[in-house]
């Protein structure tokens, strides 16, 4: 019931967004636009070098072990996880809130 309940909820609001978009498309468009600026202007360059961190880390992989070695006393001890868990996963991702973690697994 439960359930149902939930499903009901989603549709009208899906179908009151829906109804919003068609009678307030100029609004829609301005709002999507300066979404666009705002990410392009700040989100994309702020993260940009970060991202290409992580990604030059991961892809020379002494790197992320030696990362790992140096992590493990701190990581195993507080999270009861290997060193490498804290390397990328734990401070990249906490600081720049970016998921490197299954390029790692893949590793």
């Amino acid at each position: 019931m439960k359930q149902k309940l939930y499903s009901i909820l989603y549709a009208t609001i899906s179908v009151i967004i829906a109804t919003m978009v068609i009678y307030f498309p100029r609004e829609v468009l301005s709002a999507s636009q300066r979404g666009l600026e705002v990410w392009a202007s700040v989100v994309f360059p702020s993260l940009l070098p970060f991202f290409i961190v992580a990604e030059l880390l991961i892809a020379f992989g002494g790197v992320v072990h030696f990362i790992g070695v140096l992590c493990e006393p701190i990581m195993r001890p507080l999270f009861n996880v290997p060193g490498v868990g804290g390397d990328l996963s734990g401070q990249w991702e906490w600081l720049v809130d970016i998921h490197p973690v299954p390029n790692l697994q893949r590793d």
